[in-house]
């Protein structure tokens, strides 16, 4: 992954601590938990089909970013939730999507 961050001009903003966090956030959020997916640089070049298993078993390092679908009225409360903790965090027309690696091509943080 240094490698690929390095090539592309990556920059991290998580780490295993940050990750473990959004998961036990939004795993617990609602009942059946928000639907979400994974943008995994090393898994392939497109995002993961959308699911609500909270569980990851990969690392989290390769991790681009993660886009989980919310109420509109939700987006506001868990972008405080993020913020509130340094995660790097964006409101999406779906929802949010919280950022592991940012490059120049990516949309900035709001």
């Amino acid at each position: 992954m240094r490698q690929l961050a390095m090539a592309e001009g990556l920059t991290s903003y998580m780490n295993n601590t940050k990750w473990r966090a959004v998961f036990a956030i939004f795993g617990g959020w609602s009942s059946p938990p928000p639907r979400f997916r994974v943008f995994d640089r090393l898994a392939g070049p497109e995002p993961s089909d959308w699911s609500r298993q909270y569980v990851y078993p990969r690392p989290f390092v390769s991790l681009h970013w993660i886009e989980i679908e919310l109420p509109q009225s939700d987006v506001p409360r868990a972008i405080e939730h993020c913020r509130a903790t340094n995660i790097p965090v964006d409101s999406t027309g779906a929802g949010v999507r919280i950022w592991g690696w940012l490059g120049s091509g990516d949309r900035p943080l709001a």
